[in-house]
Order: C-alpha cells, then structure tokens, then sequence
C-alpha cells in the first residue's frame, strides 16, 4: 500500500460537499519534531463558523514512520485552537512531555486535533443529552468531523480504530470526554483533568477506565465530583482525584498518575489479548479484526473490589482492611499498588 507521507488533506464534512477534497500539490514528507520524531498532520472542513477547520497531528514513536504498525493510539488533547500552536506544542522533545515518553516507551502514536470553546463554565450537565446530540449542536458538529478525520488516519496510516488511551486537560477535557460519551467504543482508558464543564455520563461507556483529576481551587471541583458520583451509579469503573491548593493548572502529580493508570488499562488489554489468542489457538475460528477492542468486565474487578482505598482529597491511602480510617465521603477505590503510590500518601 503507497503511503502519503504528510497528508495537507482539506476534507469535507458537509453532506453538501462531494467526498473527500484532496490537495492537488504532491504530499511534502513529514515534519520533524525537535527531537526527530516524524509527524504528519491532516486539515478536515468543519461545519462550526467559529471553528472551519479542524487540524489532526499524528506523532510517531522514535524510529518509526507513517508505513510503519504501531501498537496503538494515545489521544493527547489539548486546548489550542490555532494550528500553528498545536504544531509547535506537537513538535516539542519527548524528554518535556512525559506523556509523549510514555508513548514513545509503548510504541503509540499519539494523535491530537485542534480546539475552541464550545460550552461554558456554566454548562455543567445542564445540556440535555438530547439537545446536545442535537445534529445542528455545534459540539456534534464537531464530532461528525473528528470522526471523519479518524477514519481518514486510520485508513490512510493503518491505525487501529479502537483501543485508544485518551487524555485531555481544560477545554481539551471538555471535548475528550463528550467524544468519548459519543463513541466508547474506540476507547480504552479516559484521564481528563480540569476541565470546567461536564456532561451527563452515558451507561454505554461504563466499559472504560476514568481517571478524573482536578484542583481544589479549580472552579470545576464541583462538576467533578457530580460527574464522579453520577459514573458510579452507572457502574463505572472511576476513579476521582482533587489536589489541595491546586487550581486550573498542569502539574507533574496528575501526568504521573494519569501515566500509571494507563499502564494499568495497557496491562489489561494485554491480558485480554493473550486470552482471546490463546482461544484462537485451540479454535478453528478467529475473532473478527473489526469488532471494537472492548474490555471484559472480568478484568474490571479490581475496580469494583479495590485493593486499597484513598482520600480523593488529603491523598493518604490504606489498604482495603483499614478503609474506616478514611471519611466515606471522600474514599475512592484504587485498583492497584503502583496507582496507590502515586496517588499521594501511601500507608502499606
């Protein structure tokens, strides 16, 4: 199959505009970030005034290149609208982003789009889920176009089209996770962190991994814990973090712990993959390579019968035996060891 190299692909989203609008001038090879890692970008038409276009980035691990299989995707979403910001951040060496170091350690090409403002503060859960499905919304607009852009990537590079660890912060996490409530199937594992509004939780993604992470001085504190508490009861498997004398802001305690929680989805969907390989094994029949990558909910039960348990606040964490030390309206259920540690303060 003949790649292109660097895709500059303007693509219609209007039903109204005739399939997909390729670039007349021939594909420029691929841009290089600071530390060499290949990078290609695609430009999709959208149907937002505000928001015409929308811009995809892929960046791939060291030493590999758009021909090449990678073992996966790391969407990292962010809250730059102009294109030639998200390049610039896009660019940056591994060693400045830890979350594009966990990508280059794992192999995934790490995927992310341009944003802007599509709810305000005040749109906490207060958007009926009908209204905003809405197809003349703005936000599912943008949606219809982000899956347009995907399908392309994953057509035109060989990307899996599911399995996908998502992170995003401020209106990035706005936009991961309404994409994530309208198409759980693609993916595996959702970090979002500081963002401001929220929307209502849907029982379909309830197969995902959350980690939702915040400042205690973050005006979206609030929603947090509603879109926490509302996730249990759809039997979520949530985890909900709020850093004392934190605002909205980036800091290295929420990448580490976003980064052990996704090796922790990444374990489990290596668990799944060895025992369907295992069934194929001993069976005349294969699965199908275009059903969705999905989690059983068996692998989920470390979620729902945690082993340790932690104050979503203070950040002092006891094994499950001493869980009445903590105040129960602040315990959070935390599947694993390595994820316990980074969670603040941990008592063995």
């Amino acid at each position: 199959m003949n790649v292109p190299c660097f895709a500059t692909v303007l693509l219609g989203a209007s039903l109204a505009l005739p399939g997909w609008l390729l670039a007349d001038d021939p594909a420029p090879p691929p841009i290089l970030s600071q530390d060499g890692h290949k990078i290609v970008s695609l430009d999709v038409r959208n149907d937002v005034p505000s928001m015409p276009t929308i811009t995809f980035f892929l960046r791939y691990p060291k030493g590999l290149s758009p021909k090449d299989k990678v073992e996966g995707v790391f969407a990292d979403v962010t809250h730059l609208t102009l294109k030639q910001s998200l390049q610039a951040w896009v660019k940056r060496a591994s060693k400045d982003d830890a979350n594009f170091q966990f990508a280059d350690d794992h192999k995934l090409v790490i995927v992310t789009w341009t944003t802007a403002t599509m709810y305000s503060i005040a749109d906490s859960f207060t958007v009926d889920p009908e209204e905003e499905r809405d197809p003349n919304n703005s936000m599912e607009d943008c949606f219809r176009t982000w899956k347009i852009g995907m399908d392309r990537l994953c057509r035109d590079y060989g990307l899996p089209t599911s399995g996908y660890l998502i992170y995003g912060y401020s209106r990035g996490a706005q936009w991961a996770h309404r994409i994530v409530l309208r198409s759980p199937e693609k993916f595996l594992a959702v970090h979002i962190h500081i963002n401001s509004s929220y929307a209502e939780p849907d029982p379909k993604a309830s197969h995902c991994p959350w980690l939702l992470t915040t400042g205690e001085l973050e005006h979206g504190n609030k929603a947090a814990r509603i879109f926490y508490q509302k996730g249990l009861a759809l039997n979520y498997p949530i985890l909900l973090r709020i850093y004392p004398g934190k605002a909205h802001e980036v800091f290295p305690e929420e990448v580490n712990l976003g980064l052990k929680f996704f090796e922790y989805a990444l374990e489990l969907k290596d668990q799944q993959l060895k025992v369907l390989a295992a069934k194929e094994a001993t069976s005349l029949t294969t699965s199908s390579s275009d059903q969705p990558f999905v989690l059983d909910e068996s692998l989920l039960e470390a979620f729902r019968h945690p082993a340790y348990y932690g104050d979503m606040l203070n950040g002092d964490v006891y094994p499950a035996s001493q869980i009445s030390i903590l105040p129960e309206f602040q315990r959070v259920g935390i599947p694993t060891v390595d994820i316990a540690r980074a969670w603040g303060y941990f008592h063995p």
